[in-house]
């Protein structure tokens, strides 16, 4: 929490990341459909949640969706170098 989070969020809501938080979820929403975005998000943001310290981000659990095959995804983007 900084100071200028007070200017855009309830102090009520201030949490310490430390630890897991407890019912926290965040959502992506496409603004048209776009199956290889969404499947290249899915994947980095796994990626890059790997790479954490923090278990507040570290321990990041996705919804499956059937239009995204990870190993295939993977292994595509990761040849291509956009990972």
């Amino acid at each position: 929490w900084k100071e200028e989070d007070a200017n855009h969020f309830s102090r009520n809501y201030a949490v310490s990341i430390a630890d897991s938080v407890s019912g926290t979820a965040w959502y992506l929403k496409l603004a048209r459909k776009n199956n290889d975005l969404l499947c290249a998000t899915r994947h980095f943001l796994a990626e890059f949640a790997s790479q954490q310290s923090s278990s507040y981000f570290k321990n990041l659990k996705l919804v499956p969706v059937s239009n995204c095959q990870e190993n295939q995804l993977t292994q595509q983007y990761a040849a291509r170098g956009d990972l």
